[in-house]
């Protein structure tokens, strides 16, 4: 993540990630069969939110693909 944050910050002229990240939205839309338009719904998260999910994931065990294979 730092490196593309990185990448991010050096290339800010060129605009590049955002432009990907727009390409790729409109591919995964059309590949959804989602029309375009439709306006982005903003979520915001308060205190309670937050606790809720770290309270949620305090025990918590997912499971690694990569462990099940040496089964």
């Amino acid at each position: 993540m730092k490196t593309l944050l990185s990448f991010k910050a050096k290339t800010q002229d060129a605009d590049i990630i955002p432009r990907l990240c727009n390409h790729m939205l409109k591919k995964a839309r059309k590949h959804a069969k989602v029309k375009d338009g439709t306006a982005p719904r903003v979520v915001e998260l308060d205190d309670n939110d937050i606790a809720a999910a770290k309270k949620e994931w305090e025990n918590m065990e997912l499971s690694d693909p990569d462990d099940e294979d040496k089964d």
